[in-house]
């Protein structure tokens, strides 16, 4: 049987994001989706270099304890332990945010000298 239970929450998470997405900044659908998925990319992503932290620093076995849901874990630990990838991700959509107003900076000059070589 396949674990369908666990990507619940992936998917009603995505489409949150997206429906509030749309909702809070008048975006264009496509645009949004993308936004989502890169978002939810990102946080993965971000989990995973959190795992990596954790097994080079704690061992495998804080690991083992934390991938484990079963596991009574201290809510102080558990928020510590989590801690590093919520500021992976905080790294990690920042420079995303400053690739892209970069991008579209060098699209707006080019546009601007497309722009000036016509009219003149």
């Amino acid at each position: 049987m396949l674990p369908i239970y666990q990507y619940v929450n992936t998917i009603l998470g995505f489409s949150v994001l997206v429906v509030s997405m749309i909702i809070i900044s008048n975006a264009q659908p496509p645009r949004t989706i993308l936004a989502a998925i890169i978002t939810i990319l990102l946080i993965n992503v971000c989990e995973m270099l959190n795992l990596l932290y954790i097994y080079l620093v704690l061992g495998q076995g804080t690991v083992e304890l934390l991938a484990n849901p079963k596991a009574e874990l201290d809510p102080t630990f558990k928020a510590i332990a989590t801690m590093p990838s919520t500021i992976f991700f905080a790294i990690s959509a920042l420079i995303v945010y400053f690739i892209t107003k970069k991008i579209a900076r060098i699209k707006e000059s080019k546009k601007k000298e497309i722009d000036g070589n016509i009219s003149a």
